[in-house]
């Protein structure tokens, strides 16, 4: 619905950045609904991976543009990704990725490097997902 309201309001403020990225957006969530069974509405945790994985993939599209000496693509990438974000919870900071991996290590019980799985599941979203993983892989072993 958010999303929805965004691509009205760039219509209206002729934002062709904003409108692009929110209906790519719209786009990929309506596959999603479509693709599995029958449903009314994604789950909210659905709607966020699908967006976060835009935003990587506009992040990563930027740097590869960057690299080739092209900053016109670079850059409209890069607002297409900061449009993203808005929709997106804030990102841990280093160290309160550090602090919420050793809190939910805690809460899962978990001792080794073989049950990284269940503590990166909890994180997932919270952070960059290599992030998370380095951590856990840093504090597990």
């Amino acid at each position: 619905q958010q999303i929805s309201k965004g691509i009205m309001e760039a219509m209206k403020a002729k934002d062709t950045v904003r409108l692009g990225a929110l209906r790519n957006a719209k786009k990929y969530i309506i596959e999603a609904k479509t693709a599995g069974p029958e449903i009314a509405e994604l789950p909210d945790a659905d709607v966020l991976k699908i967006i976060s994985k835009l935003a990587k993939q506009g992040a990563d599209s930027a740097a590869i543009f960057t690299e080739q000496n092209r900053p016109d693509l670079a850059a409209e990438e890069l607002a297409q990704v900061a449009v993203f974000q808005e929709f997106l919870p804030r990102q841990l900071t280093p160290e309160e990725l550090e602090a919420e991996v050793r809190a939910v290590i805690a809460q899962v019980g978990a001792t080794s490097v073989k049950e990284m799985g269940k503590v990166t599941k909890k994180l997932a979203g919270r952070a960059d997902g290599k992030d998370i993983s380095a951590k856990v892989r840093e504090l597990l072993s």
